[in-house]
């Protein structure tokens, strides 16, 4: 597998997203081929569709607390963060974030991110003349008891982001009971990777000769990635 970052030039609110993808390709001296990933940092695709909000005082956190309220579908309150379930993601303060978002700006998470990354793959499908092509739009997160931040997908279109290794088996033999794997997050990862976090400017990946089937199958990748909390392994922890 490999991977290739390309990267950008500053990505303003309302720009075009295409014509920025076009325009890292060029840039970087790399083409799309069939059967490429192309993971596409959260951050750009919401400043491409105006998703940013002005806060009258960036350090008042009770504005940033009402804002994420208005962007939560639940809202958990808490001494560092609140915590919030978006797109069924639990993610800190509806992943609202300050970090490279202009001064006194922040960035919201985008819109109807499954339309968003079928959109990309059928404008990029029909720009470079492509028959497979996979799109994990990706942000980054931290895990309970973890240090660090890693990368999380939060949708794809053109992949099988969630294999069902159930009934398939192990080393001795035994069939697998309850394993599936994320290949879209792990993917995310692997491209958060050398996106960076901070001025590094990498908001495209292009993971290339993956070990990942792709598909031309309409896709609800957000329900695909959920699991019912009853049926999720930290449940006890969700309960306690």
């Amino acid at each position: 597998m490999q991977l290739f970052p390309l990267q950008s030039q500053i990505i303003e609110a309302n720009d075009n997203l295409i014509e920025k993808i076009a325009a890292s390709l060029e840039n970087n001296q790399q083409v799309l081929k069939n059967k490429d990933i192309l993971v596409v940092s959260s951050k750009v695709v919401a400043l491409c569709q105006g998703r940013t909000k002005q806060l009258n005082n960036p350090d008042d956190k009770n504005e940033l607390r009402e804002l994420v309220k208005e962007e939560a579908e639940k809202w958990y309150p808490g001494d560092l963060v609140d915590f919030t379930l978006k797109y069924n993601i639990i993610i800190p303060n509806a992943g609202i974030d300050k970090s490279n978002a202009r001064p006194g700006t922040v960035i919201l998470w985008p819109t109807a991110p499954q339309k968003t990354v079928d959109d990309i793959r059928s404008a990029l499908i029909t720009k470079y003349n492509l028959t497979d092509l996979g799109i994990i739009l990706i942000d980054s997160r931290c895990q309970p008891l973890r240090q660090g931040v890693s990368g999380i997908s939060i949708a794809y279109s053109g992949i099988i982001g969630v294999e069902d290794n159930r009934g398939e088996p192990d080393l001795f033999g035994r069939p697998l009971a309850i394993t599936r794997q994320s290949k879209a997050d792990e993917l995310a990862c692997a491209a958060n990777l050398l996106m960076g976090e901070g001025n590094q400017a990498i908001p495209f990946v292009i993971v290339r000769e993956a070990p990942i089937k792709f598909t031309n199958i309409p896709q609800d990748s957000l329900m695909e990635q959920f699991i019912d909390p009853k049926a999720c392994i930290f449940n006890a922890v969700f309960n306690y």
